[in-house]
């Protein structure tokens, strides 16, 4: 080999690494600015979804909520309790998922990890409303069974 030809074969070899080198290097940056978009696109989404659910959860439709409940528990001590129950939790919901979007506007993932106590809220909330609804089937089997009885009775008194 020539000596001019090992002389520029040291050069060419380091234009050749350093500009594969460039080149996996602007790839790389390409895919992650695609995967920072990706994930910025993924947490607004989230945050315009913690916004509606605060919107849902306004205070005029709390109330509304509230107010049925009252009117369902009637005079019975028991449905009432439940139905307090179930008051405190919606109050305990509503402030978390606010503190929650609140938060999500500083950092989402601040956001999500405060959504969290949230949603152990929702469940407990999901709970107290499965206990009552069970309490009201169970007072209306009681006020059939009972209707029932009185039919049956009266029935036997005219015959």
């Amino acid at each position: 080999m020539k000596l001019g030809t090992q002389l520029l074969l040291a050069p060419l070899l380091t234009a050749v690494v350093v500009l594969s080198a460039g080149q996996l290097n602007t790839w790389q940056l390409g895919r992650d600015a695609r995967d920072a978009q990706q994930s910025f696109a993924q947490r607004s989404e989230l945050l315009r979804t913690l916004a509606g659910l605060q919107q849902q959860l306004g205070a005029g439709e709390l109330k509304a909520v509230r107010a049925t409940l009252a009117t369902v528990a009637g005079d019975d001590p028991a449905l009432a309790a439940t139905v307090a129950a179930a008051g405190l939790d919606i109050d305990k919901y509503a402030r978390q998922a606010d503190e929650a979007v609140d938060l999500s506007t500083v950092d989402p993932n601040i956001g999500i990890a405060a959504m969290q106590g949230a949603d152990s809220s929702y469940t407990e909330l999901a709970r107290a409303m499965a206990t009552l609804v069970s309490q009201l089937d169970a007072a209306a089997d009681a006020a059939a069974a009972a209707a029932a009885e009185r039919s049956q009775r009266t029935t036997l008194l005219l015959a």
